[in-house]
């Protein structure tokens, strides 16, 4: 391999693709209740008992990815001899990615034979996954580390993610949207469209009644 390819685990891509493709993952963690949890596999990941323990009124929150973890996946592959290219968590909905270029930065003095590529995937889930995907095919077509990573960040700029959420109330939460809003929401059965935006943030971008028109 000419360079290796690190995500993390919000790209939701199964074990057995990250295998095939020799990708490495970076887990994040998640808090229940104040305790941390950490991602370490999309197919071990409880997905149905995270939601019911939102659903369920538990203290459910995330947190920035420090430096360091990203310092403790990178330099292993820089030792072994190979270039990196991450690909993360859009950083206009996390800090996360932040830290993952303060790590590159760190990193570049320590081994400055070798070559360090961060993107900004600006996006979330299998948005990220999909340019995880097109950066081993790259890959697997001989293009170098550099030349990947501007393929990846001219594409990022054609995904287009669209979702909705079944209620206001953590959209309240996390401060996207009032309080007031959010009541009124509930009482006229309101569901927002929401996407990502050319800075990977997230917006609302419409409005409709019921579920069945979302």
């Amino acid at each position: 391999m000419s360079f290796s390819i690190v995500t993390d685990s919000c790209a939701n891509l199964p074990d057995a693709m990250l295998q095939q493709h020799g990708i490495t993952t970076i887990p994040l963690s998640y808090f229940i209740n104040g305790t941390e949890h950490f991602c370490t596999s999309v197919d071990t990941f409880g997905c149905k008992d995270y939601y019911d323990s939102i659903r369920a009124g538990m203290s459910v929150t995330t947190s920035q990815t420090n430096p360091q973890r990203y310092m403790e996946c990178f330099r292993p592959i820089l030792e072994q001899g190979s270039d990196v290219l991450f690909i993360g968590l859009s950083g206009g909905v996390s800090g996360s990615y932040a830290s993952s270029e303060m790590a590159a930065s760190q990193l570049r003095t320590q081994f400055p034979t070798r070559k360090i590529r961060t993107v900004d995937s600006l996006c979330a889930s299998l948005g990220i996954g999909l340019l995880v995907l097109w950066a081993a095919g790259c890959r697997k077509k001989g293009l170098d580390l550099d030349q990947t990573a501007d393929f990846l960040l001219e594409h990022r700029m054609r995904m287009y993610q669209v979702f909705t959420v079944n209620d206001l109330k953590h959209l309240h939460r996390s401060g996207r949207i009032s309080g007031v809003a959010a009541m009124a929401g509930a009482v006229l059965n309101i569901k927002p469209l929401l996407l990502g935006n050319e800075e990977g943030k997230i917006i609302n971008f419409a409005k409709v009644r019921g579920r069945k028109k979302v």
